[in-house]
């Protein structure tokens, strides 16, 4: 299968493939999130990645990839969940959170001090 063989609609095509072999290959219904998402099918990586979730709970990069797509797309509060999660499934991936979480801090932030000052004005 190819993950990122640089052709996203072949690898998509082989990933669904897989899919239909086996509705329970939770790598697969992950990984072709992945290439949904740097796609920008981002409802498509979304649904991808709840079922990954629905299979294997326990899979913390699925809560991860979830959280990114989630921060792109604006949910911030959900995105937040899934990182949370995702850290307390596997702790090791929290320097790769740290970023994302930082960045919905400052998004957070930057929020609260435009509605300061609209009801200034």
């Amino acid at each position: 299968m190819r993950k990122d063989g640089g052709n996203p609609d072949l690898a998509i095509k082989d990933y669904d493939k897989a899919i239909k072999l086996d509705l329970r290959l939770g790598e697969a219904w992950n990984n072709r999130g992945v290439v949904r998402h740097a796609k920008r099918d981002f409802e498509g990586a979304i649904a991808d990645y709840d079922k990954d979730i629905t299979i294997n709970p326990r899979f913390a990069v699925a809560y991860k990839n979830r959280g990114v797509v989630r921060q792109a797309l604006g949910r911030e509060t959900d995105a937040e969940r899934d990182f949370a999660e995702c850290l307390a499934l596997n702790r090791e991936l929290k320097p790769e959170l740290d970023q994302h979480i930082n960045l919905i801090k400052r998004f957070v932030v930057n929020q609260q001090l435009t509605r300061i000052e609209r009801e200034e004005e």
